[in-house]
């Protein structure tokens, strides 16, 4: 019997949403592109009563806010994760149709199931039938079987019945299509467990925006008030002499990396107890998000530290930030940072971070600030350093290429420049990963600085290669490297 092949995904959403001509194009093509795949048939039927882009810039807020896994910060975590899904798809999946149409990749079978499901645990190819003889147009094409893990099966399991399968069939040899095979037998079960996905992600129980929390975009903390912002704007700003303020790239998850700040005060100022800030985009200015927040220090010799994690989407920003000694403020001021995306596999290296004598510790969370695997780096803010240190540097490696065993494959190479002279240099060489969670693996070495005995600037590049993926991340680290105390005596 011949089997049919029809795109399932690509029917739904012409028939899902009946034309409203009172919605602009902007949120016409909205519902017919790929979130149009979450929503449930309540959201349908609603959308399909809608009748101006006021009614429609609600709903919307209020659909991602119902499945926000964290009300409490700003950024929408499974926003941000389906829209890096959606890039994946549109790279991957993407095909021309016989006339010349492009069909992005997010809107066809194997991007719904994507979308909808997430990665599969495994994906199977099946090549042509050598034995059609059909004329060419009627042949049916290459095929994939993806197989996701059924909720209460073991992780790993090798029986098939322990997994749930999508079969996609080329409509004919080299079409790129992919559609579901609506005749292959497991797909029908397959596809009620997909009919039922957007009713499980909807994790909130919303019924207008006045519910949605307004947060602080530091996570568990309020919106700054128009009063508290003014502290930013006021001159003179405060700023404490031997202050220092590091703004970087985190990570907070596999799609977010956030914004980790590290405020240093010299002993000789108060002791802060409330932070206050604005993050704003380079682009335009735009203020992304505020924050007020009480602030704990970290004690060091000579300083105290004050450190927080700002979720933000990828892209660059200003971070203006007052911490204040109850309501007087004693140090105001303002870093740039970028945060990067992950490449197209997923893979993603932090920049190193780097100080010396890191203390352990054994209740952390991804996403606290300056802390690799449990391992707590302390930024030394004046870069000096003396020879009798080690420098220690650290990063995070998410979702890197494994090989044929099974492990990661990352490397490591160096450069050094000395008062702007070439040093040295080391090519990239193997190194070892620890396993932090699945999915994350943390770098970390130190460098005896006994051999920079010579005062002066040296400037370290640090290079961190996957060999599977094919990413790489240099880190620039200056060492202001001077005599120990009591050198210069010494040698006298």
């Amino acid at each position: 019997m011949c089997r049919s092949i029809i795109s399932l995904a690509l029917l739904a959403l012409v028939v899902a949403f009946p034309a409203t001509a009172q919605l602009s194009q902007q949120y016409v093509d909205w519902s017919k592109g790929a979130a149009g795949f979450l929503m449930t048939d309540e959201e349908k039927a609603e959308w399909s009563r809608l009748t101006s882009d006021a009614q429609a810039e609600v709903f919307v807020e209020l659909f991602w806010a119902k499945r926000d896994p964290n009300l409490k910060t700003v950024p929408n975590e499974f926003k941000l994760d389906f829209e890096a899904r959606v890039k994946a798809a549109d790279k991957q999946f993407s095909f021309e149709k016989g006339n010349g149409e492009q069909v992005a990749g997010s809107t066809t079978d194997r991007g719904k199931v994507l979308l909808l499901m997430g990665m599969p645990a495994g994906i199977e190819p099946m090549a042509a039938p050598s034995d059609d003889d059909r004329p060419g147009m009627m042949q049916r094409g290459a095929g994939q079987v993806w197989r996701y893990l059924k909720p209460n099966a073991k992780p790993g399991s090798t029986d098939k019945n322990d997994y749930i399968s999508f079969t996609f069939v080329e409509t004919h040899p080299g079409s790129n299509d992919f559609p579901f095979d609506r005749m292959e037998r497991k797909n029908k079960a397959s596809l009620k467990v997909l009919a039922e996905r957007p009713k499980q992600l909807v994790v909130n129980k919303i019924a207008s925006v006045g519910e949605i929390p307004r947060w602080g975009i530091v996570e568990n903390t309020l919106a700054a008030t128009p009063a508290q912002l003014a502290i930013l704007e006021a001159e003179p700003k405060p700023w404490p002499e031997g202050a220092y303020f590091l703004a970087t790239t985190g990570v907070f998850s596999d799609t977010m990396h956030p914004l980790w700040l590290h405020v240093q005060l010299p002993d000789a100022a108060p002791v802060a107890t409330n932070a206050i800030g604005r993050v704003s985009r380079k682009t335009d200015d735009k203020v992304i998000g505020t924050f007020q927040t009480t602030v704990t220090a970290v004690s060091m010799t000579g300083y105290r530290a004050y450190e927080l994690t700002v979720p933000v989407d990828v892209g660059e920003y200003k971070v203006e930030i007052a911490l204040l000694a109850g309501e007087t403020p004693i140090a105001v001021g303002a870093a740039d940072a970028v945060s990067d995306p992950s490449n197209e596999s997923g893979t993603y290296i932090t920049p190193m971070y780097v100080g010396v004598n890191p203390t352990q510790e054994t209740n952390f969370k991804l996403g606290d600030p300056f802390n690799i695997g449990g391992w707590r780096i302390i930024p030394r803010a004046d870069r000096t350093y003396r020879p009798s240190e080690k420098l220690v540097y650290f990063a995070y490696i998410m979702k890197p290429g494994v090989g044929d065993n099974g492990q990661p494959k990352v490397a490591m190479g160096m450069k050094l420049t000395q008062d702007g002279k070439p040093g040295g240099a080391r090519p990239p060489m193997p190194v070892q990963l620890s396993k932090v969670a699945e999915g994350l693996y943390m770098f970390g070495q130190d460098l005896p600085l006994s051999s920079f005995s010579k005062p002066g600037e040296y400037v370290l590049e640090l290079t961190l290669e996957d060999q599977i993926n094919k990413v790489t991340r240099v880190s620039v680290v200056t060492l202001n490297m001077v005599a120990e105390p009591g050198a210069a005596e010494a040698a006298k």
